[in-house]
């Protein structure tokens, strides 16, 4: 929970940094990048510091377990879907997802970081008219928004499932188990 004041806190400066790009003449414009390229680094790091191997070893039987459960879960009790499926599932997609988009994300922070490093170079050439400056820090702003939008839908879940698996793992096995005694 206290990371998201800071992600609400990129969250605002990738939203004042669209709003300010009119009036932004060459300096302000390399400051933007600069401000931008530290949450590209940022965002960069969150990815990366969950530990993918770890998510790669442990989906297995993550999904073994989610899959004995939802296929012998009886179908009329609702609270056994509400407590156990719910939660097992929660698990399972998050793990999913994050394995599933990891890379791309990678490869695409990397990519924004290339365009904003050429931006700064074309800024601090003088490079760009005032109104390719604007376009320029404006889609890239844009771009980098939608990246932290990815990122904070994938990572903070993947740790949330990771801390649910770490203490639930036994139970989710002991339903999945008794479950197929039945």
């Amino acid at each position: 929970m206290k990371k998201l004041p800071l992600f609400a806190a990129l969250g605002f400066l990738l939203l004042s940094a669209c709003r300010q790009v009119a009036p932004e003449a060459g300096q302000q414009g390399i400051n933007t990048v600069d401000s931008l390229l530290t949450v590209v680094d940022y965002l960069t790091e969150k990815v990366k510091e969950t530990d993918y191997q770890k998510l790669e070893a442990e989906f297995p039987e993550v999904k073994r377990v989610y899959d004995t459960i939802v296929l012998l879960a009886p179908q009329d009790d609702k609270d056994f879907w509400v407590n156990e499926v719910n939660a097992i599932e929660q698990v399972k997609g998050s793990y999913e997802k994050f394995l599933r988009d990891r890379e791309g994300l990678l490869e695409d922070l990397e990519y924004s970081k290339e365009q904003l490093n050429t931006l700064r170079n074309s800024l601090e050439d003088n490079r760009l008219s005032d109104s390719a400056r604007q376009v320029y820090l404006q889609d890239e702003t844009r771009a980098l928004a939608e990246l932290h939008l990815w990122v904070t839908k994938r990572q903070p879940g993947v740790e949330v499932a990771q801390k649910m698996w770490e203490e639930q793992r036994l139970h989710f096995d002991s339903v999945a188990r008794s479950l197929q005694r039945r």
